[in-house]
């Protein structure tokens, strides 16, 4: 049996799915990442160790990432903004005289590997399908 080389013959919904799927996930390992240093930078633990700009800035750009990172053709845009918000989130915590938390840097290489990842299968798309 030969396996169909595109989702062509398929109704538009199921063409979608997958999109759908990936999308939900990706927004889904954002919010596990982002919900809580969003939390700590907009009022938390860690609110007074920077200025007012730098918290709401990181704060927009974790909102904005992982919007941003659950679409997929914005995901690097999206991981770049999460990245930038989770390192000024750990930058505040430390500053704060924390302990460093592994989790964010763990959310971070996630959210890497989904970038990767969503980046290599447009290409392989592109070159398979045209």
């Amino acid at each position: 049996m030969i396996l169909p080389r595109s989702g062509a013959g398929l109704p538009a919904w199921r063409r979608q799915v997958a999109t759908w799927l990936m999308g939900a996930l990706r927004l889904g390992i954002a919010w596990l990442g982002a919900h809580t240093p969003l939390y700590a930078l907009t009022g938390g633990a860690v609110s007074a160790a920077l200025p007012a700009f730098v918290r709401w800035s990181a704060a927009g750009a974790l909102v904005v990432g992982a919007l941003l990172f659950a679409w997929s053709r914005t995901v690097l845009i999206g991981f770049a903004l999460l990245a930038l918000g989770l390192v000024t989130y750990m930058y505040a915590w430390e500053k704060s005289g924390f302990v460093r938390d592994p989790l964010v840097l763990r959310t971070v290489v996630i959210m890497l590997v989904l970038t990767v990842g969503e980046m290599l299968v447009r290409r392989v798309q592109k070159k398979v399908y045209g």
